[in-house]
């Protein structure tokens, strides 16, 4: 499991689980996936708690994934690159083809 660090001398942060994010998150766990165990309640409280904050999804991000180009076809992550896009925030992602909209702020980690 990966996690994000972030101390509160640096500032607010993104959650790297922003909205969509969050609730992909909250998705997968209630599919039961074995490897994947989370209190979603717990989750945002923690976030929050760190000084993360919410970026809600806006109209603005929905029609953004209109423009995106067709090589991926996963809705939450097209939303999480507008998101990025319309935001000039960075998301960071260990998928590959998240990783492949390369005219958008997103970086492979």
């Amino acid at each position: 499991m990966r996690t994000v660090q972030h101390s509160r001398s640096q500032g607010p942060a993104i959650a790297a689980g922003r909205t969509a994010a969050k609730g992909e998150s909250f998705v997968i766990a209630k599919a039961g996936k074995p490897d994947f165990h989370v209190d979603p309640h717990l989750f945002r409280r923690a976030l929050l708690d760190d000084g993360y904050i919410e970026l809600l999804i806006t109209s603005e991000h929905a029609a953004g994934v209109a423009n995106l180009p067709d090589h991926h076809r996963d809705p939450f992550d097209r939303l999480l690159v507008s998101q990025a896009t319309v935001e000039g925030i960075t998301l960071l992602t260990n998928d590959e083809l998240v990783a492949a909209y390369a005219t958008s702020p997103v970086r492979l980690v």
